[in-house]
Parts: structure tokens; sequence; C-alpha cells
């Protein structure tokens, strides 16, 4: 086994005064003063068995009392079944915990604590600035008595750990609970746990890198799982499997979640929120992938999948609003996108955002929100698409509705000032022109396996201005064949955004046995009638 390196406070200070005569420039990590390795030190140091069976957490204790960096090793797996405690009075003392590749399993023997009041019977392995008194019969009683640096006084940074796995073998066990202190993930995979991180009393500056959730453990599971306040959070470049989550925060002042693809987002009473650059795949499995209740929080450049099933399932949208007490909710959507990613078969998409319970005040608006279509058998290729889909309950679905030409600009408010629900454009000027929209058949290399009858069908369509104006009807189209059950069509309208509505006939019939009324921004639209649904819009019987 390599040997132990000590990283006391004074050696540490002496080698980066070395570092500052010298000119270099390189701020030294923890594992960097191995050349003042004290061999006394390193002959005392404990030893980390690795096997998977032995408990690993009282020597990893005996390592942080003596300032030594943990030697984990490739590959070998540490079982921690009983508490570690990170209960320095030095609120600047900071454990840097390099698991190279290591993983830590969480035993079913450690301890509980009431104060992670959502549900008392998580257990817990590692304890942030609490004091190791303060674990009896089972649990620990974090708290403000308790806390290692004082009644007072929080610490700043007291772990950080990176480059590594930890395993909850699908129990309901968290890694860490911290004390008024912020920690840092760099690098590390949550395997079938319920979280890494949650904390009493504020905690703030927490960050979490290249971090990666994965399916397997409680329902609830998630990368962060915040119940008290702390501030000023930073997750970047974070993943988690479609099952499970990679936030659910609670009394948050500030956060940015950046570049992170899928993984439930939960925000409960939280403020100044920005989720930028991200990927969120709703469909992988067909659960809301941003929950938002009486929270501000701002959505900007990300993509964003709409749930997919049958026609006339009961889907979920990809952002929900829920607002109860009295702080009410306000979403921003900037530069975002609608994805409709069709597959091979006739499905029905879900909403874009959905206003499920509102108070005085409830807000959403979008910026300049896109809405694009693709295929599996295209790739990567995204057209512009009719869109976006928003809805809610009562009056703000028939708001909607009456406002399709006005959401299909993609700069809107929809909000209740008093007088009603309602959607008013943030654009200046939208259309200018009621021309009637272009209708094309297009000739098909990506059409897919739909359900709509091959013996014969044609379209027509015309636009909605948002004053009211309505452009004429186009002529029908040539009756096309649905040859493998779907027709690609390219709708373009002229003069800005607008409401189109569109009719399907059977054949030479005059009477349309399907339509829609959809919003559609952009100057030509591609559209995909696999039968029940136009781009995953599921068809109204009739005219």
């Amino acid at each position: 086994m390599p040997d132990a390196i000590p990283v006391t406070k004074s050696s540490r200070r002496r080698f980066l005064q070395a570092l500052s005569i010298s000119g270099v420039t390189t701020v030294a990590s923890v594992a960097s003063v191995t050349s003042l390795a004290s061999p006394a030190a390193a002959a005392d140091a404990p030893v980390l068995v690795g096997d998977g069976k032995t408990d690993d957490a009282p020597a990893l204790q005996r390592f942080f009392d003596l300032n030594l960096q943990p030697p984990f090793q490739t590959g070998k797996t540490y079982l921690l079944n009983s508490p570690v405690f990170l209960d320095d009075a030095d609120r600047t003392s900071m454990y840097v915990v390099d698991l190279n590749g290591a993983t830590l399993l969480l035993g079913k023997s450690l301890p509980t604590t009431d104060a992670f009041y959502r549900d008392p019977t998580t257990k817990w392995a590692i304890f942030p600035n609490t004091k190791r008194s303060a674990l009896a019969g089972g649990k620990v009683n974090v708290s403000v008595a308790t806390r290692g640096t004082g009644v007072y006084t929080g610490a700043l940074i007291s772990m950080v750990l990176r480059n590594g796995t930890v395993d909850g073998a699908g129990a309901n066990v968290g890694l860490s609970f911290a004390n008024r202190t912020g920690s840092k993930f760099e690098s590390i995979i949550l395997k079938a746990g319920r979280t890494l991180l949650s904390w009493f009393d504020y905690s703030d500056a927490s960050v979490f890198i290249q971090c990666h959730n994965r399916a397997g453990g409680p329902a609830a599971s998630t990368l962060i799982e915040q119940i008290n306040s702390g501030d000023g959070l930073l997750m970047q470049s974070c993943k988690a499997d479609a099952t499970v989550g990679l936030a659910r925060l609670k009394y948050c002042r500030g956060a940015e979640i950046v570049s992170t693809v899928t993984g439930r987002i939960e925000l409960d009473q939280c403020s100044a929120i920005m989720i930028r650059g991200g990927h969120q795949e709703t469909p992988l499995a067909n659960d809301t992938i941003v929950d938002v209740r009486s929270s501000d929080v701002v959505l900007d450049t990300t993509a964003l999948y709409l749930a997919r099933g049958p026609v006339g399932s009961a889907l979920p949208p990809a952002i929900r609003i829920t607002d109860t007490g009295t702080a009410p909710s306000s979403v921003v959507l900037r530069d975002c996108t609608e994805m409709r990613a069709l597959l091979d078969t006739d499905d029905e998409l879900g909403a874009l955002v959905s206003i499920d319970k509102t108070i005085a005040g409830t807000k959403f608006e979008a910026r300049s929100l896109t809405s694009a279509v693709s295929v599996r058998k295209v790739g990567g290729v995204w057209n512009p698409s009719i869109g976006p889909d928003i809805t809610g309950v009562g009056t703000i679905a028939a708001a909607v509705a009456a406002s399709s030409a006005v959401i299909a600009g993609g700069s809107f408010i929809l909000r209740n000032p008093g007088s009603g629900w309602a959607a008013r454009t943030t654009i200046e000027s939208q259309n200018t022109v009621a021309t009637a929209p272009v209708v094309a058949l297009a000739v098909s290399t990506d059409a897919f396996v739909g359900s709509l009858a091959g013996s014969g069908t044609r379209y027509r369509c015309r636009g909605v201005l948002p004053d009211g104006t309505e452009t004429p009807w186009t002529t029908y189209t040539p009756v096309a064949a649905a040859v493998t059950g779907t027709i690609k069509l390219v709708i373009s309208t002229v003069g800005g955004p607008q409401e189109l509505q569109i009719r399907r006939y059977s054949a030479t019939s005059t009477t349309a046995e399907a339509h829609l009324s959809v919003p559609a921004g952009a100057v030509a639209h591609t559209l995909y009638d696999t039968g029940g649904a136009l781009n995953g819009f599921a068809w109204l019987p009739g005219t």
C-alpha cells in the first residue's frame, strides 16, 4: 500500500511559501506535499482494507484526525459501515479526498439523523462539521449545539471529494449530511443511492462538477437534496439516468445549473435560479423534468424534449408550475427550444409547459422560444416545427387557445394581471401582411411507420394573425398516399408568427376528417402526419 501523506496545516503553509519564493504560481493540492512527508507520521498511519467487507470508516476517521491523505486504490471497494465526522474546530479546515477510481460502499449499519426531516429513516455516512459526540443510539444529533466550529461560526468548505463512485447498494442512504458548511464533488458517480449531499442550517457555495446519478436506488434519488437554506450552488456538466434526479432544492437563493443532461430538477420556494445550456430529455422516463413550486427560475439556451406516448395518453409536461402559499412562481424560458423527437410510430407528445396551480402573481414568460422536430431515421437533423405547446388548468388553457398567434412568436408573457389570464406579446410587431400560407407535400426519404391510411389524404390550411385577421384558405393539396403510414408536409407562412389552422381530408372529400390549430412561428415548418398526430400534436376529429 502507498505511504500515507501528512497534510498538517503548518506543512501546507511552508510548501505554499516555498512556491511563492521560487516564483511558481501553481496552486498546490493537498496531495502535492509529498516531499514534506514525515516518516514517523506515515508509520503511524491506519490501514484501509478495501475488500468491500471490512468497515473502513474507523481507518478513514483516523486519517482525517491525523491530517493524512487516505491512499485509496483504483478498483477497490471501501465499505463505510459506521459514520465519519469531519469535526475540526478550525473553520478553514478542508478535507480533500481523491478516491483515485475507487468505490465507497455505504453500509447497512450507518446512523440516521432527525435533522433530515424529509425522511428521518435515511442513513448517512459522513457528517461534515458535526461533532462525533452527537452520535447516540444510532442517530446523529445534527444541530447548532453540535456544530464542530461552534455555535456562532460555520465552516467554509469542509469536504472535497473527487474521482470515484459512491455506491448505496439500492438502500435509502446518503453520503454526506453537512452542518453549516460547503462541499465540493467532482467526477463522482452516485450509484443506487439516495443522494450525495444534504444539510442542516445554511450551507453555502456547494459545487458539483461532472457528477452522474445512476439508477437503482430509491425513487427519490438525486445528486443534491436541499432541505434548508443554502445559497450559491453550482452544478456543471452533470448527468442523471432517466428515472432519477439531478437536484431537489428548497429555500435556495441563487444557483446555477449549467450544461446538465437529463435528470429531474425540483425547485421549492427558491429564488434566482439559472438553468443554462442544458439537455433535458423528458421522454426517457415520461416524467416532468423541471418541477417548479413557488420559485423564480430562468431557463436559458436549453433543449427541452417532450414526453411521448400513444395518442390519447395522459402525458406529463416537460415543465410544471404548481404554486401554493403566498409566493408566486416566475418562470422564464430564454432562447430555449422545444424538442419534438418522433420515433418510428404514431405517437402524441406532451406539453412543454403546464401551469397546474396558481396564486396571485404566477407568471410564465418566453423570450425567443422556438420549436423543432426530428425523426429517428434522420439522426441529428432538426427542422423548424409548429409549436410550442403551452397549457394549463381552467381559464389558462382557454387563454392559450385564444392567443395561439402570440405564442407562435416565441416572445410573450402569460399571466393574470387581475382581469383574467391572457398572453401578451413582448415584441413590437409580429405581423403586417395577411397572406395565405403555402403547403407543399414533401418527397420524403425520412418517412417512418405511422398509422395513416394508405388510401389517400389531402390538406389545406389558413393563418390567423395576432389581431384576429384570417388569411384565405389555401387550395387543397394533391391527394397523397401514405405508403408507410406517414405523410411529410412543409408549410410556409408569410407575414410572421401566426396561428395555423390545418384541415385533413380523406381522398377527394370536402369534409375534413381531422383538424388542428397550432402556433406557427417559423418561416417554413416541417411536419409529419403519422395518422393520430401531427408532429406530436394529437389531431382533433372533424372541423
